[in-house]
C-alpha cells in the first residue's frame, strides 16, 4: 500500500496497521540513521510531526468505519492518540535496540497489540458513551 492508499482506507485492517508501522519505522530510520541528526530540538520537531501525522491518519480511518460512532470524535481522537503512541514508541524502540533488519518481527509484535487494543480484530466492536465495548 502507498501512503495515499493508507490515508484513503475505509477501515483499520491488519494491512493498514502494518503499513502505518512500516511507514513510521521508515520515517524514523531515515531521520535518525540517514540524516544523522543529533540536534535534540530538531528531533523533537520531527518526532512530534510524525506522532501528529499518525494520530490524524488513524482518526480519519476510524471515523470512516461503521463500528465507531462518528459523533464521538473526542473518544476516537483519544484512541487514535494512544494507538499512534504505541506504534511510534515501538518503532522508535525497535530502531534504538538495533533490530532494524527484522521488520517482519516488529509487525508480529506490534500489530496484535494495536489491533486488540482497538477491539477490531474480527469482533467489530464499538465504543458506547460509557466506554464499554459492545459487539454489533
Amino acid at each position: 500500500m502507498t501512503p495515499k492508499e493508507v490515508m484513503d482506507a475505509l477501515e483499520f485492517t491488519d494491512e493498514v496497521c502494518d503499513q502505518l508501522i512500516l511507514l513510521t519505522y521508515r520515517y524514523i530510520m531515515d531521520f535518525y540513521r540517514k540524516c544523522r541528526m543529533d540536534s535534540k530540538s530538531m528531533a523533537t520537531i520531527v518526532d512530534d510531526k510524525i506522532k501528529k501525522m499518525l494520530q490524524q491518519t488513524i482518526v480519519s480511518i476510524l471515523l470512516k468505519e461503521d463500528n465507531f460512532h462518528r459523533t464521538d470524535r473526542y473518544r476516537t481522537e483519544i484512541l487514535s492518540a494512544m494507538t499512534g503512541s504505541a506504534i511510534y514508541g515501538a518503532t522508535f524502540h525497535w530502531l534504538t535496540v538495533g533490530e532494524n533488519d527484522q521488520t517482519d518481527l516488529l509487525l508480529n509484535i506490534v500489530r496484535p497489540y494495536v489491533m486488540n487494543s482497538l477491539k477490531l480484530n474480527g469482533n467489530n466492536g464499538y465504543m458506547d458513551e460509557n466506554n464499554g465495548c459492545h459487539s454489533n
